[in-house]
């Protein structure tokens, strides 16, 4: 092989320190940038198999089984990804805001039981949210718990909104953009410019 076809390699290594970095809002906040990237490429997949569905299957072959995509399968694919990086990015940012302004607040919002609701985290940074923004807020939130990561939920309560059924809707990803630079815009002057002052 010669120069030219040979890919190239990286590897990138990251050290985390959990005590400071959990405590800082700098960290938080530059994660949530990095996701902010990976996502715009993902919307640009979303809408792309949207405006261009392939009618042929996608054929994975597994050692034992193969396995045909569907374009429908694909996209419901890029979307319960863009629905979780979405939500890591929601978390990330509010905790970044959050942690600047009451770092008292810290093992509150890093639990389980409240890390990963979204709702809760966006009023602890003062936002007021309807009826309809709440909901959306809360199905981005399953997304964090299982549906982003699992192909079931692990509990068995479908009473618990985190647990029932999952949806994505091409208007989410324009309410998912509005909120992304509301809190970013705050993020960025908590965590930067009111720091500095």
């Amino acid at each position: 092989m010669d120069n030219l076809t040979k890919k190239p390699t990286i590897e990138i290594s990251f050290i985390f320190d959990a005590e400071s970095g959990v405590n800082s809002p700098e960290s938080w906040y530059l994660s949530a940038c990095e996701l902010i990237y990976v996502q715009k490429q993902l919307e640009k997949n979303i809408f792309q198999i949207l405006n261009e569905p392939k009618i042929e299957p996608i054929n994975l072959k597994e050692e034992y089984v193969e396995i045909a995509l569907r374009p429908l399968d694909v996209l419901g694919g890029f979307s319960r990804i863009y629905m979780y990086l979405s939500g890591i990015i929601f978390e990330n940012l509010t905790k970044a805001i959050i942690i600047q302004k009451s770092p008292e607040k810290l093992n509150e919002i890093t639990s389980p039981r409240k890390g990963h609701d979204l709702s809760y985290l966006i009023g602890l940074c003062g936002f007021e949210l309807s009826i309809e923004e709440n909901e959306i807020f809360e199905r981005i939130s399953v997304y964090i718990v299982w549906a982003g990561r699992y192909s079931h939920p692990k509990r068995k309560n479908f009473d618990d909104k985190k647990y029932g059924e999952i949806k994505f809707k091409t208007e989410d990803i324009d309410f998912v953009k509005e909120w992304i630079s509301k809190l970013n815009d705050l993020a960025n002057y908590s965590v930067y410019l009111e720091k500095n002052r």
